[in-house]
């Protein structure tokens, strides 16, 4: 067993705690955990005036040990400090740091997650000891962990929580990082036009920390949760048409999917077409199956599809409509029925008659004078921009 009387018997505070630090140094360059953590039992048992002060700069030494020693210490030193860990909150968040971050370079990303979301419950918890940009760089963290292993739920409770510091946060990565955390458990629920709203607020973003392929990252995020969102859901057109105008976005693996759908084309599945590749592109939880035997793509498609079929007919049998969308006459109306329903298309149901009755509305005349004006700025740019290079030529 380790004796550190000698230590002890000093009776200097300054100079006994200067022992102590020595001791650490003399562990951690050894890797020698075993006597490392007896020293540390032995400080919690005084935890006075300069003992108290060397446990608290310990982890700072801790950085130095191997990774399995570390470890081993970490995991020893909290089961320590569990009963009086009220009294160290700064001791055990910081070893907490320590080993989530092992835990993380082993790849154990839920196990790293559940150790420092003690550490982020324990600083949110009204310590004045940490600042607002502390509490959320915690909470951040811990997300993006558990986002790692797609366990949207829990991370949603820490960005959440986040929320509550984050204005008053320092540092503009750490912001950035919570938007990024907040989009994808937007997506994991299956929120895709929030989603997409925040990740191409994201692509947007000016900043030098922040390297091109993670911006390029936010774009096509975008532009996949913009597809997938619900057809003739408010705002979702708008959007499509930024993304579609981005200058950027010809260069996206979808694009042709993108524009097909913001110019109202009828979309097909094709063997080796724009949606198959598409398809097998998405990520696990956007293949999800949303019921009716359909896909998430699948609903989007055919909700798509409906919005399309509006601007082509005034009316049509829900057979035909089965036929156009690619599926039976009943599953048709259930379809047109729920965007009615949902507000996201305007139509009328003659169950009697099985026929689906598309309503042109002020919404659709407007969306046609909107088309318009934009046509007319444009011809209008245009000629100012000849006359400006070639005023020979320009009308008087």
């Amino acid at each position: 067993m380790a004796d550190f009387s000698a230590v002890d018997a000093i009776s200097d505070q300054a100079e006994r705690a200067d022992a102590f630090q020595a001791v650490v140094a003399d562990c951690v360059g050894k890797n020698d955990v075993d006597r490392l953590t007896a020293l540390f039992q032995h400080l919690l048992s005084e935890g006075e005036g300069a003992t108290r002060r060397v446990l608290e700069s310990m982890p700072q030494a801790l950085a130095a040990l191997a990774p399995a020693p570390l470890r081993a210490f970490c995991e020893a030193a909290l089961e320590a400090l569990e009963p009086r860990r009220s009294s160290y909150i700064k001791l055990d968040v910081h070893l907490r740091e320590l080993l989530s971050e092992v835990l993380q370079n082993e790849g154990e990303f839920e196990a790293a997650a559940r150790v420092l979301s003690v550490a982020a419950t324990s600083a949110n918890a009204g310590s004045a000891s940490f600042s607002d940009q502390e509490k959320t760089e915690l909470c951040v963290k811990v997300a993006e962990l558990f986002l790692v292993e797609e366990m949207s739920a829990q991370a949603e409770t820490y960005v959440n929580r986040a929320s509550t510091f984050v204005f008053n946060a320092t540092e503009p990565m750490t912001i950035l990082r919570h938007k990024v955390c907040k989009a994808r458990v937007l997506d994991a629920k299956r929120e895709f036009y929030k989603a997409a709203c925040i990740f191409y607020q994201l692509s947007q973003t000016q900043n030098d920390d922040i390297d091109h392929d993670s911006i390029a990252e936010m774009l096509s995020n975008a532009c996949t949760c913009v597809i997938l969102a619900g057809a003739g859901e408010r705002g979702r057109h708008r959007l499509m048409g930024s993304i579609y105008r981005d200058p950027r976005a010809v260069e996206l693996d979808h694009f042709e999917v993108l524009e097909n759908m913001y110019r109202e084309r009828l979309l097909r599945w094709e063997e080796g077409g724009a949606l198959v590749r598409f398809e097998a592109a998405l990520a696990e939880h956007q293949k999800a199956d949303v019921g009716g035997g359909l896909t998430v793509l699948q609903r989007a498609v055919n909700e798509h599809n409906m919005l399309a079929a509006s601007r082509v007919y005034s009316n049509v049998a829900f057979a035909e409509l089965g036929t156009l969308l690619g599926v039976d006459a009943a599953s048709a109306e259930d379809t047109a029925s729920k965007m009615i329903k949902e507000g996201r298309l305007e139509a009328t149901i003659d169950q009697v008659a099985g026929v689906l009755a598309f309503a042109a509305g002020a919404e659709a005349l407007s969306a046609w004078d909107e088309h318009i004006k934009h046509l007319c700025l444009e011809v209008n740019a245009v000629a100012e921009a000849a006359a400006k290079k070639y005023p020979a030529v320009a009308p008087a």
